[in-house]
């Protein structure tokens, strides 16, 4: 990766304004972790008394990961793209 910065993936709103966004979904971001966390233990849990994953919390899980991914890309300017709560929560592609 060349140390040039890629004017293609610059940022089209205000630098402050970019800032504020970063704030938000890294507060977002650290919710989310201890979310998955949350949602890995108890998973386990009915995983040892029911013999079986719960659906919907792989679902949740996977849609969670999605969301993550796309603040991820933001914050390192990867993508101009603003996640949720900027724009619509990620469809799952299952």
């Amino acid at each position: 990766m060349d140390n040039e910065y890629d004017a293609e993936l610059a940022p089209t709103q205000g630098k402050l304004k970019r800032a504020l966004m970063t704030v938000v979904l890294i507060i977002g971001f650290a919710i989310a972790e201890s979310t998955l966390w949350l949602f890995a233990v108890i998973q386990f849990i009915i995983f040892l008394f029911k013999g079986e994953p719960n659906r919907f919390i792989a679902q949740t899980a996977c849609s969670v990961s999605s969301w993550v991914a796309s603040i991820i890309k933001f914050v390192m300017f990867a993508s101009n793209s603003a996640p949720f709560p900027f724009s619509p929560w990620p469809k799952d592609d299952d």
